[in-house]
């Protein structure tokens, strides 16, 4: 019954509360959020978030780093929980013991200048299990990043990441020439209309799509057609990578260039959006867009 978990009916997620502090949270060292600043706050945050098209079936790597913010009236702390629910419903955060596990960081109370780490398991999820948690990096003091790691053997019948098959990549020159080619062609396709543009998406498009058990043209009418269609009044930068580094994730198999180098502009809104498209390159040295 769990191996037939269907991404359409179930969704996979944490709620996530965090005061006074910095977060970088990662699936498969993938940033769930933007990969160019931490999430942070000198008060709370609280929302909950839905992942699924961040896990793939099978084992997943989660890890989240966090630094505290000193001199706040809030008391700096991290609780999230990974659970599952049913999609398209919105449960309480935090609420009842049907979870897969559930996370707290804080001060210890027998020494403030460190950090100290709860963690409990709920019940009755066939969705996940996971190992115990284990701290990556970090001195395990308050006023420095620290970064934990759990393993969760995800059931959902999410697909397959092609990335994860990629080559090692290493910081080199040459490399970030080749990955600024890679920006400028998908920059290029989206500055030719929205058609040239859902087919250099597409590979990205149909991850996501699985993610939800979605059809391709279904996601991209609900996320992507807005803004490449022009319709939500937002307009294609110049391509300007001159101030980007490179950046690698997936445990070396992802590049990026950061700042990235693809947004577009609302003027009418004063609001900037951003692709965050990651590169991979396969085994036969051909790149590919993160799918």
């Amino acid at each position: 019954m769990a191996n037939e978990l269907a991404p359409s009916e179930t969704a996979l997620g944490i709620d996530l509360n965090l005061s006074a502090a910095m977060l970088d949270f990662r699936v498969n060292d993938v940033p769930i959020l933007d990969p160019q600043t931490p999430l942070s706050t000198d008060a709370q945050i609280t929302t909950q978030l839905t992942l699924n098209e961040a896990f793939t079936k099978g084992q997943n790597t989660i890890s989240f780093s966090l630094k505290f913010k000193p001199n706040s009236e809030w008391t700096p702390s991290l609780h999230f929980r990974l659970h599952s629910w049913p999609a398209g419903t919105l449960p309480e955060l935090f609420q009842g013991s049907d979870f897969v596990f559930d996370v707290t960081v804080a001060a210890s109370q027998n020494d403030p200048d460190k950090v100290e780490i709860t963690q409990m398991t709920g019940t009755g999820q066939p969705t996940a299990t996971i190992s115990n948690i284990h701290q990556t990096a970090g001195d395990g003091t308050t006023d420095s990043w620290n970064t934990w790691t759990v393993t969760a053997n995800v059931m959902i019948n999410f697909p397959q990441d092609a990335w994860q098959s990629a080559q090692i990549l290493e910081l080199a020159p040459e490399l970030r020439r080749e990955l600024s080619g890679e920006y400028m062609k998908v920059h290029s396709a989206l500055s030719q209309g929205e058609r040239a543009a859902r087919m250099a998406l597409a590979p990205y498009i149909h991850r996501l799509a699985g993610g939800v058990g979605a059809s391709d043209d279904e996601y991209y009418a609900s996320g992507y057609e807005a803004l490449l269609s022009g319709e939500a009044g937002f307009t294609l930068r110049p391509f300007d990578a001159d101030e980007s580094t490179v950046q690698l994730y997936g445990h070396g198999r992802l590049a990026a260039l950061l700042p990235l180098p693809i947004r577009y502009w609302n003027s009418e809104a004063e609001q900037e959006a951003s692709l965050f498209l990651y590169f991979w390159k396969d085994q036969t040295g051909q790149w590919q867009i993160i799918h």
